[in-house]
């Protein structure tokens, strides 16, 4: 009975995948046969490339995805320990064929993943602990990310007139970073 005076609090949601990734860049041929909704997107400065995610505990395929990165906003954050970047990125899944791929270079193309994800209404946060087979020392992220799903309905009903959220859910991924950011800043005396 007290359940139902109080309204009901929405799950977090846990998942602590492991998982191995390896990038490819695509060759002319595969860049030519890119889809539209990439190619209006393309940002001469970042190349699309192709990440082939594969879970650690089988091997099992889990993702072929490409993706591009529109656009950042660097924010300099002079209060706390730590700067932030938004980047808005376009991703797809990859069904291309193998001869459209080339192998990237950098950090040998290929990065070992242990994350902990937690999901909460519109917004996942990630922390990831990545190793690179080129590099000894580990690299930490810490990722803030909005639903697509959500941002999606919002934007339609903003774009037909209805009642929108839109602002409030970007809203909502900034102060998320915010407290983020002031969370793990030191504490000065």
């Amino acid at each position: 009975m007290e359940e139902s005076k109080h309204k009901k609090r929405e799950i977090i949601h846990y998942s602590h995948p492991k998982e191995h990734d390896e990038f490819y860049e695509l060759t002319p041929e595969g860049k030519a046969n890119l889809p539209e909704s990439i190619q209006q997107f393309l940002n001469p400065h970042h190349k699309p490339r192709v990440r082939i995610t594969h879970n650690k505990d089988d091997n099992s395929l889990k993702a072929r995805i490409i993706k591009s990165r529109i656009a950042d906003i660097e924010i300099y954050n002079p209060a706390c320990d730590f700067d932030y970047r938004i980047s808005i990125s376009i991703e797809s899944p990859w069904s291309g064929p193998e001869q459209w791929l080339v192998p990237m270079q950098a950090n040998g193309g290929e990065r070992n993943k242990d994350r902990m994800s937690y999901r909460h209404l519109a917004y996942q946060v990630d922390l990831t602990q990545v190793s690179y087979s080129t590099k000894r020392d580990l690299e930490h992220e810490l990722e803030v990310e909005i639903s697509v799903e959500q941002i999606r309905k919002e934007l339609n009903a903003l774009q037909s007139g209805q009642p929108s959220r839109y602002e409030d859910l970007v809203r909502g991924l900034l102060d998320n970073v915010r407290v983020l950011c002031r969370q793990g800043t030191i504490k000065r005396r």
